[in-house]
């Protein structure tokens, strides 16, 4: 039996609520962290490295509580940061060129009214070596719109891999890696199911669904084929949540909160999967 744990895209927020989750499942007795395979991609690769790295979840969650309990909501522009999401769903334009087009942005946009941020949250990782897992972190090279699938052996280290993974062209700042620079993992897909290939039992915390990418996750899902799959999403918080509070530097602990309430709901069905 060879599980997968697949942390979906879900704004900085969402990384918080799935933290709340999956710390709410392993109370309840399903320790996701065993999984044999963990993807994350965007926010949920920040947390797949916490998970990976077994550095406990709610000290995560009290440090960027911490680093982030003084700031005042930041000067976010929405365009070009969510003019974005309108780009990459334009179906006139073939998907690869999409990803090009929104490399452009990534290389051009002014994301100084949120860098520090990613410094304070993925410094967290700064000298933190791969853990002896498998462990996989996409992101997308934003000259060819290509895939670039990070783990343990390759050029990034952690903190490069999960912070390409989080660069959302117009938010935060392409990472460059081996000379080559790397936006956000969702612009590609919003789960990257497609990497749970050859696992036959599939968790998949997906903060966003199906606000955003269903058809595409179902479509991966059934390629995959696992024998049990569960998908868990924020449910009825995940339109304020997402969209109302996406950029507010203190929805740390709320998001964190209504995760842990959530996975009270999901705790049997994920159970069956994972354990059952």
């Amino acid at each position: 039996m060879t599980r997968a744990l697949v942390l979906a895209a879900g704004a900085s927020v969402g990384g918080f609520w799935q933290a709340g989750l999956v710390e709410g499942l392993r109370r309840a007795g399903t320790d996701l962290g065993d999984a044999d395979l963990i993807v994350g991609t965007s926010a949920g690769s920040m947390t797949a490295a916490v998970i990976a790295l077994d550095a406990g979840l709610p000290g995560f969650i009290d440090a960027v509580a911490a680093g982030r309990s003084a700031e005042p909501m930041p000067s976010v522009e929405p365009d070009p940061a969510t003019r974005i999401y309108d780009l990459l769903a334009d179906p006139s334009v073939p998907a690869d060129e999409r990803r090009r087009r929104a490399g452009r942005v990534a290389r051009t946009a002014d994301t100084s009214a949120t860098r520090h941020r990613a410094d304070k949250t993925f410094g967290l990782l700064a000298g933190r070596a791969w853990p002896d897992r498998t462990l996989l972190i996409p992101a997308v090279d934003v000259e060819t719109g290509e895939r670039a699938v990070w783990r343990r052996g390759g050029a990034a280290t952690l903190e490069q891999a999960v912070r390409a993974s989080c660069a959302w062209p117009g938010l935060f700042p392409a990472m460059e890696i081996g000379g080559r620079s790397y936006m956000g993992g969702m612009t590609y897909s919003i789960a990257h199911a497609d990497l749970a290939a050859g696992c036959d039992r599939v968790v998949v915390i997906a903060p966003l669904h199906p606000l955003a990418g269903r058809d595409e996750l179902a479509a991966d899902l059934a390629a995959v084929a696992p024998r049990r799959t569960a998908v868990v999403d924020a449910g009825p918080a995940a339109s304020e949540m997402f969209d109302l509070l996406l950029f507010d530097p203190h929805m740390v602990r709320p998001a964190y909160a209504a995760g842990l309430a959530r996975a009270a709901e999901h705790a049997a069905e994920v159970a069956a999967v994972w354990t059952g």
